[in-house]
């Protein structure tokens, strides 16, 4: 079973402020000139410059979105653990999918597949490490890396600011028929990010990751939200990517429970 390419990228959280985006105004054209009549004409009226919805700062999206996932109640967290099934169309596999994150750092997300096994992704602070069947075990590093250390943060959405260098609205799309404000975020390291938050509700409800040659490396959407100990989560995540398509969906999630650093810890080779 091809399950290479499928390695995740699990981020259930994102968000930020930023400078006030200001809406452009379109020019005006310049004037045809006046055909010569044999007579006086009156002057045509000139209509008004069309121009552009202004769109909120990055600030107040983001700020929104940290307030609809469940505000300060994020504060309180010190662990979750998620649980539920993973299906990759693409092959027609499924398996079951944990995924168990500790403050203030510590994420791993184990994805098992009968007759092929565990396909892992971890962070155990500042290291990182995954692991294939077919492939043996390496450590992350350079984007790979900080992609994982943003998304281990469990109160993330109250902290976007302090991971990404730059923030800013950049356009007012549809994403299942509903408005959604889009919002390019540019990390110190790695490719950048834009996200698209539903315009009522504030919540995120897709994300996209940058590729290396400049296209979009995969796409995933966030949907069926649901509320537990106060916070909002997304219980089905759907990714896709140029060459694959894998469906997450979320059936137990527990928050504030023991968790082992050593679970967290690369194995012995």
């Amino acid at each position: 079973m091809k399950l290479r390419a499928s390695v995740l990228m699990l981020t259930l959280a994102v968000v930020y402020p930023a400078a006030s985006f200001q809406a452009a105004t379109q020019e005006k054209p310049a004037a045809a000139p006046a055909a010569t009549a044999p007579a006086a004409t009156a002057p045509a009226a000139t209509a008004p410059a069309a121009t552009q919805e202004r769109l909120p700062a990055a600030a107040e999206v983001l700020e929104r979105y940290a307030a609809a996932v469940g505000g300060k109640a994020l504060e309180r967290l010190t662990s979750r653990v998620s649980k539920g099934t993973i299906e990759v169309v693409t092959f027609g596999s499924s398996g079951t999918f944990e995924q168990y994150i500790k403050a203030p750092d510590r994420v791993i997300n184990i994805s098992s597949f009968p007759g092929f096994g565990d396909v892992i992704q971890a962070v155990n602070g500042q290291a990182g490490w995954a692991s294939m069947p077919d492939s043996g075990m390496r450590d992350l590093a350079g984007p790979e890396l900080a992609l994982m250390r943003r998304g281990a943060e469990l109160n993330r959405p109250l902290h976007l600011k302090e991971q990404y260098a730059t923030l800013a609205v950049t356009a007012k799309t549809k994403v299942g028929g509903r408005d959604a404000y889009v919002v390019q975020a540019t990390p110190a390291a790695g490719p950048a990010e834009t996200w698209y938050f539903d315009v009522e509700t504030g919540l995120m409800v897709k994300a996209e990751l940058a590729s290396e040659s400049g296209g979009t490396a995969f796409t995933m959407y966030l949907e069926d939200y649901k509320e537990i100990d106060g916070i909002k989560l997304p219980y089905t995540l759907r990714q896709e990517t140029p060459s694959f398509a894998v469906n997450i969906r979320i059936t137990e999630v527990t928050h504030n429970v023991p968790i082992e650093d050593s679970r967290f810890a690369k194995p012995a080779q």
